[in-house]
């Protein structure tokens, strides 16, 4: 079994034991806010969204707190942790920057621009990122050449669903109504049919912004109007 068939039926099995497709998007700045969140939530969640190099550590609360913190619910409570570092460098650069996440994070995004070279140094789940909520770029043709020849792609970062083999789809900007912010196009999960509800829902301002964090993750829940049974067979 390759790498890559390992974390999909991993994660596969979460979804089905929890019943949710959700990712959690950590984009706040105080870490110590992402782990009370996380508390609250982590039994609603299959994996949690992080940008690392965003968050605020100090010395009551360092980095080292955090991860320990962080690796311990997603082993509590069931959820994997990604790093949305999305790596787009030579692969000697790459290889030292993702020596940092190695053996603590399940996933990473990677550019759908870089080679295989880039993918061979990164000893974790890779997430390529074919086209994004800002802007209109499609690099989709290019990410399906590196899954030609590598083991470790679970699937891609995408506004819309790529089929290939049983990879999985991970879409952003997702809300509860169609808006933009700054330059982040945001969609309403309501207007997302089922063929074109993507594998992992990620889902961040809605939640941390929102004044019920529980009642919020389960109206998430319940308008998801998914089929699970597509994306755990």
């Amino acid at each position: 079994m390759s790498k890559s068939d390992t974390i999909i039926n991993k994660l596969k099995n979460y979804i089905t034991e929890k019943k949710t497709n959700l990712c959690f998007s950590a984009d706040i700045d105080d870490p110590y806010k992402v782990i009370e969140i996380l508390n609250q939530i982590g039994n609603y969640i299959v994996i949690c969204k992080i940008h690392f190099d965003i968050y605020k550590f100090t010395q009551k609360y360092t980095s080292e707190h955090f991860i320990h913190d962080l690796t311990c619910l997603s082993n509590d409570l069931k959820f994997m942790i990604m790093e949305d570092r999305k790596f787009f460098d030579i692969s000697y650069i790459v290889e030292k920057q993702f020596s940092f996440y190695k053996n603590w994070v399940d996933l990473v995004t990677v550019h759908g621009l870089v080679n295989d070279g880039v993918i061979k140094k990164i000893d974790a789940g890779v997430l390529l990122v074919a086209n994004m909520s800002n802007n209109n770029y499609d690099i989709t043709d290019n990410c399906l050449e590196l899954c030609n020849n590598n083991d470790n792609i679970v699937g891609f970062i995408t506004q819309k669903n790529i089929i290939y083999k049983n990879l999985l789809n991970f879409t952003p900007g997702i809300s509860f109504e169609d808006k933009t912010i700054d330059d982040q196009k945001y969609r309403n999960i309501n207007n997302i049919s089922n063929n074109d509800m993507p594998d992992i829902i990620i889902i961040g301002r809605a939640i941390y912004d929102s004044n019920n964090i529980l009642e919020t993750i389960q109206t998430i829940q319940t308008i998801q109007n998914i089929n699970l049974q597509n994306i755990i067979t």
